[in-house]
Parts: structure tokens; C-alpha cells; sequence
């Protein structure tokens, strides 16, 4: 089948900017040579399914994501072993201080955010990832999740809830004592009575 010039040079335009970032994607969830086969796969089914990419350059990144992210779930199926998301958040946590002079607090803050991220479910490393690491807006990263974007919007808020609370709870467990607790609700009856 025989592929007009302005598909091919539409293609290489997209090649050209967005195999770099989708390299980076993979590799912060697979090891180099899984994730260079998976971009490799990737690219080709995005060659093939050209005709369904979004027109926006943003739009077009996030739907390559897609196809990358899906290629290495696939890959792993096969295999009976759990492989959380391994973006690797110790190399990344400079951006968070990256101002800081202290570089004994810049090494206890990778620490907490490296033992914090490896409480996170999956899921809420891969909302997070795509909004910190990828940079996606709300938006791209519902579109490289396959997901809508209200649904992401909640992903991510519960998500930045957990990694806040888990950061406060590492550094709070650094002492002797327990970590604290969130307050439990309280009826607006037993609320009442409390003020009497």
C-alpha cells in the first residue's frame, strides 16, 4: 500500500519530535533495551494508525505516550511477576530543591521521596509521573492513559494527597513517635453536642 509524500513527511516531522521524549517515557518505566524495543514497536504502530493522531503537537505526544505505555503492559502480561512503575525518582528529585545550598537536606528530601513513591500503587505513580516527569497537562495525560480528563484530574488530586501524606509521615516517623493520624469526621449531631 503505497503512502502519500505528506503522510511520510508528516510522520518524520513527528519521529523528529517526539522519539527523543517517548525514549525518556520508557525509560523511567523499563529497562533500556525493553524500552527501546517498545518505543521502536511504538513508532511503527503510530506509522500505521498515522490517520488517528490528534492535529495539536501536545495532543500528538501524549497519544505516542499511549501507544508506548501500552506496548510495555503488553510485554509484561506474559510474565507472572508484578513490576510496579519504576520511574526513578531519586535522579529527578533536584527539580524539587534544585536551589537548595544544603546538599545534606537535598539528600534526605531524594530520600523521602524515594521511599515515599515506593508506597504509591501504580496507578498513582503513573499520574503523577505523567503530570511531574512527562509534564502533560491534564488533558494529554488523560489521552495517554486512554482515560477522560476529569478522571485523571481525580487520579492525580488523590494521588498528590497520598505522596503529601506519605512525605509527612516519613519525616514524622524519623522519631520516636507514631505517626499521626487524619482526624475522623464527626457527625453534625455529635458536633452539637460538643459545643454544649
Amino acid at each position: 500500500m503505497g503512502y502519500s509524500e505528506d503522510r511520510e513527511r508528516a510522520y518524520r516531522h513527528l519521529f523528529a519530535d517526539v522519539y527523543d521524549d517517548a525514549l525518556r517515557f520508557a525509560l523511567r518505566r523499563a529497562e533500556p533495551t525493553e524500552a527501546e524495543e517498545a518505543v521502536a514497536t511504538a513508532m511503527l504502530v503510530a506509522w500505521r494508525h498515522f490517520e488517528r493522531a490528534p492535529k495539536e503537537p501536545d495532543a500528538r505526544r501524549a497519544w505516542v505516550f499511549g501507544i508506548v505505555r501500552k506496548t510495555l503492559l503488553n510485554e509484561r502480561r506474559g510474565s507472572t511477576r508484578r513490576r510496579a512503575l519504576a520511574v526513578r525518582v531519586a535522579e529527578h528529585a533536584h527539580r524539587v530543591h534544585r536551589a537548595e545550598d544544603n546538599e545534606l537536606q537535598v539528600v534526605e528530601i531524594r530520600a523521602d521521596l524515594a521511599s515515599a513513591w515506593k508506597l504509591l500503587t501504580a496507578t498513582q505513580q503513573e499520574v503523577l509521573a505523567l503530570a511531574i516527569f512527562e509534564e502533560l497537562d491534564a488533558e494529554s495525560a488523560a489521552i495517554a492513559l486512554g482515560i477522560r480528563t476529569g478522571t485523571y484530574r481525580v487520579r492525580l488530586s488523590r494521588a498528590r494527597t497520598v505522596l503529601r501524606t506519605l512525605l509527612t509521615d516519613t519525616s514524622v516517623q524519623s522519631g520516636p513517635e507514631p505517626p499521626i493520624r487524619q482526624p475522623t469526621q464527626t457527625s453534625p449531631k455529635a458536633e452539637t453536642q460538643e459545643a454544649r
